[in-house]
């Protein structure tokens, strides 16, 4: 056994931003693509050159700009004012526009001169073909007219890709008005061309006869108002749809029920509804986000579940347990984050193995004081082939330091368990009972990991601590793992 010390250094590592140079290189291949398979005179070299650029290859380079970028390519030349409207992405954003001048006091006249800039831009792009057309701006009544007009624009200019994002500076207050977002000003055509649509704090009504949305792949819906009723309706009509989200939905309540297949869904993410049972059939299905209350969750026929990442509140481990273990059956990746209470009765171990299938598992868990060891050995015995293990801890009010020599010891053999990393260690019962499990009962251990410092409080407590802490933990480690782990594996105590 080999043992690895160092101390963490307190900065996040920042990684370089390649868009810049991407981007350049995107703007030179396609330029020098086109010139180099054209006879060049020495007479036709000027700025011009670059208009007489296939249309296709012009819009290639200005999508990749931002829409004020794109527009300042204006001033090269006359021939160059108009050419920005070649762009099929218009993405109108207030903050980037005006960034933090907004002002109660000015409110109105930055809307104004908002809906002036949209306005401007669009009858610019008049008798164009728009593939995406984004809209973000903090929502006020005096817009619905606009919006409602945008959306005539965007029905007129073959639209695939289509956002509006509302939330109003009084989003917090009750009774915050809210944009009804206008399905009837879709035609058969529009509807059938939309691909992705993205929707955040309007309200969704459709009417009875609502035909839904043929060739709709992604659907995000975040801060939306609909009801169950009304999102079922719309759902069940999307039988092409790929990647749905579904975040802090209000008036979302009840049963979440979609009868109809979405047989080509790989992506699916609810969020903080007051929901009471979701179902969905999703054979495809690869991933599985959900962020709530444990509630009874039914994904049919989904036997190629991969990856899952679950955050449940106020449950306990059993609790957890139990809500996924006909849910997750065979999914490969599990993360998991718990905000612990304490269990009322006694933890009973049983042999049942609820994830035959999970090879990844990574735990974030939020405790009141000590962990729960029982309960976690429990849950690692449902994951009979877990390789890889990662465990983040973190407590409310602290942990208590292990002061008695003896400990509870369990026995439950992880034969594929190889490589096992811990946050947030400091050397309590709790966690000291649990490392003894691991490493009496991971006889493949190639790689142990302890690190002391809390990865949810990075910055915080952990430049508190005194480094005779630190030592001590050491200590309790060494104690209790020494000539047990394997000598094969390498201890790294961080």
């Amino acid at each position: 056994m080999s043992y690895f010390i160092s101390r963490k250094s307190i900065y996040e590592k920042r990684i370089a931003d390649a868009q810049f140079q991407m981007l350049s290189l995107s703007i030179c291949k396609a330029i020098s693509d086109y010139l180099c398979s054209t006879p060049i005179c020495k007479k036709e070299i000027s700025v011009d050159r670059f208009v007489n650029l296939p249309e296709d290859v012009l819009r290639t380079i200005l999508s990749k700009l931002p829409l004020d970028e794109v527009i300042r390519t204006g001033v090269l030349s006359r021939k160059w004012r108009c050419l920005w409207t070649v762009c099929p992405k218009l993405h109108f954003d207030g903050s980037t526009m005006f960034g933090k001048k907004m002002h109660n006091k000015q409110r109105k006249y930055y809307t104004q001169k908002f809906v002036n800039n949209v306005n401007t831009v669009l009858q610019q792009c008049h008798g164009r073909v728009v593939e995406d057309l984004c809209v973000k701006f903090e929502f006020d009544t005096m817009l619905v007219d606009h919006l409602n007009s945008w959306i005539r624009f965007a029905v007129s200019s073959h639209t695939k890709f289509l956002a509006f994002d509302l939330k109003p500076s009084c989003f917090e207050a009750l009774g915050c008005p809210q944009y009804v977002f206008p399905l009837q000003l879709l035609d058969n055509s529009s509807i059938s061309r939309l691909q992705h649509i993205q929707l955040c704090f309007v309200s969704l009504k459709p009417a009875a006869r609502f035909s839904g949305f043929p060739n709709l792949t992604k659907l995000c819906l975040r801060k939306v108002h609909v009801s169950s009723e009304d999102l079922q309706n719309i759902l069940s009509s999307c039988s092409n749809l790929e990647w749905l989200s579904i975040d802090r939905c209000y008036e979302l309540g009840g049963e979440l029920k979609i009868d109809s297949p979405l047989s080509h869904l790989l992506y699916l993410n609810i969020a903080f509804g007051e929901l009471t049972k979701i179902e969905f059939h999703a054979a495809e299905l690869r991933t599985f986000v959900y962020e709530g209350p444990p509630v009874p969750i039914h994904l049919n026929r989904a036997t190629g579940l991969q990856n899952a990442d679950i955050h449940f509140i106020g449950v306990t481990i059993e609790d957890a347990l139990s809500a996924l273990a006909n849910v997750l059956i065979n999914v490969q990746n599990l993360t998991m984050k718990v905000y612990a209470r304490p269990r009322k009765l006694p933890c009973v171990l049983e042999d049942s193995h609820s994830f035959s299938r999970l090879k990844n598992l990574q735990l974030k868990l939020f405790f009141h004081y000590d962990i729960d060891s029982q309960s976690l050995v429990k849950f690692l015995g449902a994951t009979p082939f877990v390789e890889k293990l990662e465990m983040h801890f973190t407590s409310l009010f602290g942990f208590f330091y292990v002061e008695r020599t003896t400990i509870r010891r369990y026995e439950r053999e992880h034969k594929h368990l190889k490589d096992v990393s811990i946050t947030g260690f400091k050397a309590s019962v709790g966690q000291t009972e649990l490392l003894m499990h691991i490493v009496e009962n991971a006889p493949a251990l190639d790689v142990l990991t302890i690190d002391q410092s809390d990865s949810f409080r990075k910055g915080e407590a952990e430049q508190e601590e005194a480094d005779d802490s630190m030592d001590e933990r050491y200590v309790v480690i060494r104690t209790y793992i020494e000539g047990i782990v394997s000598p094969k594996c390498v201890v790294r105590l961080l």
